[in-house]
């Protein structure tokens, strides 16, 4: 079983990750001057919405004690997997329609 630090490093990684590629897609979209679409929008806003459920886990993960983190991680590894592989999902998604944006 992994560490705690493993496991906190794990998704600090990857909220890092989701944070930058977000920040890039933004950053594309405005610097292109483009009216974005309804659909690239809310794409966008369900991305921010699935990066702040992981930085709200990742926080009280981070806020437990040893024993707390232990129980937490128990009943909500699957969750983090779950919302690792929306994330995930989404980008993929995200990514898309940004493409055809710029087509």
């Amino acid at each position: 079983m992994p560490t705690r630090k493993e496991i906190q490093t794990q998704i600090d990684e990857k909220l890092s990750w989701a944070r930058s590629k977000l920040h890039e897609v933004k950053s594309k979209v405005e610097d292109a001057g483009h009216e974005t679409s309804e659909e690239v929008s809310h794409a966008i806003r369900k991305a921010e919405d699935i990066l702040q459920k992981g930085e709200k886990k990742a926080k009280d993960f981070a806020e437990a004690s040893d024993d707390d983190f232990d129980v937490m991680w128990a009943k909500t590894k699957h969750n983090w997997h779950d919302i690792r592989r929306d994330m995930e999902g989404h980008w993929d998604d995200l990514s898309s329609k940004v493409r055809h944006l710029f087509q």
